[in-house]
């Protein structure tokens, strides 16, 4: 080997040991405080694999735990770059296994390790060493691989067909897919990537999901459940499992977190806006396809039609205030930009159809200045603060606007007092899965206030309000003309004069309210459920030649 490997006492007197690379770096395998004290990160992972193959292990500190707690008849590997490591631990952490274990350096003969790995009983689960992993990472990774391709029924399909690892958590739209894909007959095994602590537990999980319920496919919502390191994406090439994605919001922001990930790996994508298309095509997804929100009748459907007791509302956030102070803390944000965003928003607001990225470039040219960031990450930040600015602009207009009707508020009281200040009556967030459908309920005529994010899409509330049986009046975007027939199943507007008097039209006339609700909520139900878009991501799989 060319690189070194130095063993010593560490401050505690247990034993650390440090690698000196052929670059003359040193890397630390475990702290020189107290190496011992890193077990801790290990003491309530589970063993759950029929082979456990530690994937590196330095001098066992971690694993000292685990191999006490191992499974009588579990088949056991532990791989290490270093002799010297191997050795330490045999005589420490994992004595107790030196005749039964199978041990691996990077001195390994292929005959040896050839007999080492051939038929590991599956499930097979991997538990890393990070330090001793990222020396060598390489080395490590092609063992695993081995490891991974020896598993006995490995490659065998799941004996159900149709099954899908669904990224859940919290998210929007997370709970209306789960109950969409087991309503079309799926098996939806969820990933609850909110309440896993730490990459270590997190790898363990996922891979134990994907053996034993060896999914068609893996979907996430806006790549929610998506780790840093990767791991989720190196896992689902491993076992030939695509990766969907279904974004309902720019996809820039998100994107730049993933991009390595995304260019070296197959995935897939859904959007809702059209126009971002070109973007994820470009941004190294295989295959790209429109697919438009939807409204669960589960949570939203009701067959008799409320008993308003408010005449006007919009139910949503300001945009403003500690939502655009949250974004600004995503960047290298400087009071400086606050000329070139106010120039910016008010050229989207202007034309909304422009690219984000021209508007911010054109806008600097014109004041004789350079783009403040040429990295993508601050620039991507900085286009998704000025849109945001533009739709907090856009709701202020429009909702001062209503000031006299009266307009009543839902949700987000303090950002909305910040942008408007008195003399609106002003009502706490809403749930969405528990409160929203009975807030759609009060109110005679819902006003929607589509954000700048969408150029030609719709959101939410399109399908929302009319399946809860209520009345809107919606800004008009491109895609309505594909989802409604609009006029008799969607009411729209086109200027804040138009949207005044339709809103004057229908407070007094409430059969015409009511032909319209009924009309588009059929509309809803035969095209615009969750169960439909499930049925497009089904069909848009099998096309790509990812499902059967």
């Amino acid at each position: 080997m060319s690189d070194a490997i130095e063993l010593s006492p560490a401050h505690s007197g247990a034993m650390t040991a440090a690698v000196t690379c052929e670059d003359g770096a040193t890397r630390h395998l475990h702290s020189i405080v107290d190496p011992q004290a890193e077990s801790a990160l290990f003491e309530d992972l589970e063993l759950w694999g029929n082979t456990i193959v530690f994937l590196g292990v330095g001098l066992g500190h971690h694993a000292a735990g685990l191999a006490r707690k191992l499974p009588a008849g579990r088949t056991c590997i532990i791989i290490d770059y270093y002799d010297q490591c191997l050795d330490f631990c045999k005589q420490g952490a994992f004595a107790a296994l030196r005749k039964t274990a199978h041990f691996i350096s990077g001195t390994t003969g292929a005959q040896a390790i050839e007999a080492a790995l051939t038929a590991l009983p599956d499930p097979i689960q991997i538990v890393k060493h990070p330090a001793s992993y990222h020396c060598h990472q390489a080395f490590y990774d092609s063992l695993a691989r081995r490891c991974r391709r020896a598993a006995v029924g490995a490659s065998r399909p799941h004996p159900e067909a149709n099954r899908v690892l669904l990224c859940y958590g919290t998210f929007f739209l997370e709970e209306e897919l789960a109950r969409a894909f087991k309503a079309e007959g799926l098996t939806v095994t969820p990933f609850p990537y909110p309440e896993i602590q730490g990459g270590i537990e997190y790898e363990s999980r996922l891979c134990r999901l994907l053996q034993l319920d060896r999914p068609d496919f893996i979907i996430s919502v806006n790549m929610k459940g998506f780790d840093g390191n990767g791991i989720l994406s190196a896992l689902a090439a491993e076992y030939s499992i695509p990766l969907l994605v279904w974004f309902v919001d720019d996809p820039h922001p998100i994107v730049a977190n993933f991009q390595g990930q995304i260019a070296q790996l197959p995935h897939y994508a859904f959007t809702w806006e059209k126009n971002y298309i070109p973007y994820l095509r470009a941004g190294g997804f295989k295959a790209t396809a429109y697919l438009p929100l939807a409204s669960d009748p589960a949570l939203f459907y009701t067959e008799q039609l409320p008993t308003p007791e408010l005449q006007l509302g919009f139910v949503g956030s300001s945009m403003g205030g500690r939502f655009l102070a949250s974004l600004r803390q995503k960047f290298l944000w400087q009071p400086s930009l606050e000329t070139l965003v106010d120039a910016a928003a008010d050229k989207l607001l202007r034309d909304p159809f422009m690219s984000i990225y021209r508007i911010v470039k054109e806008t600097c040219s014109q004041r004789g200045s350079a783009l403040p960031f040429t990295d993508v990450r601050n620039i991507t930040w900085l286009c998704c603060y000025i849109i945001h600015t533009a739709s907090m602009r856009k709701r202020r207009q429009i909702t001062a606007a209503l000031r006299e009707e009266p307009l009543e508020l839902f949700g987000d009281a303090q950002g909305w007092a910040d942008v408007l200040g008195s003399g609106f009556r002003l009502h706490p967030d809403i749930d969405y899965r528990h409160e929203l459908a009975a807030a759609y309920r009060r109110i005679a005529i819902n006003i929607n206030i589509t954000s700048c994010q969408m150029s030609t899409a719709v959101n939410q509330r399109v399908f929302d309000v009319p399946l809860a049986g209520s009345f809107l009046i919606t800004d008009h975007q491109a895609d309505l003309d594909e989802l409604f027939a609009v006029g008799p199943e969607i009411t729209v507007y086109g200027s804040i004069e138009e949207l005044r008097a339709k809103i004057a039209f229908f407070k007094v006339h409430e059969a015409e309210r009511q032909k319209i609700i009924l009309a588009g909520r059929g509309r809803i139900l035969r095209e615009h459920t969750y169960r439909h878009r499930v049925r497009a991501i089904i069909s848009a799989a099998k096309s790509w030649g990812i499902t059967g």
